[in-house]
């Protein structure tokens, strides 16, 4: 599960992993700065940047091939672009409180 959050941390890493809730199952933090992600399309430089993250992140593990659950299309540009992964796009026909 990917974390973002609206403001840039200060931290080196491009990503944090926050916790590993079961075997080959990662509570991460992207390490990326955002104006928003749940209601358009990620700017060049916020792909960018998650791709990077997310990809440094499979450097680091040595992950092989991913699973990717993905519930917003806006990532799709990001995810699109990931070696050897499977993706799975999971529509949420009904989340209240944002536009959809």
């Amino acid at each position: 599960y990917f974390q973002v959050s609206f403001k840039k941390q200060q931290i080196p890493a491009k990503y944090r992993i926050i916790s590993r809730p079961e075997k080959n199952v990662y509570l991460v933090h992207l390490n990326c700065q955002f104006s928003a992600i749940y209601n358009r399309r990620p700017s060049a430089a916020e792909t960018v940047c998650m791709t990077s993250a997310i990809k440094s992140l499979l450097q680091g593990e040595r992950a092989r091939a991913t699973i990717t659950i993905v519930d917003y299309p806006y990532w799709f540009p990001i995810v699109e672009k990931l070696p050897d992964n499977f993706l799975v796009y999971d529509c949420m026909d009904y989340h209240p409180g944002f536009d959809s």
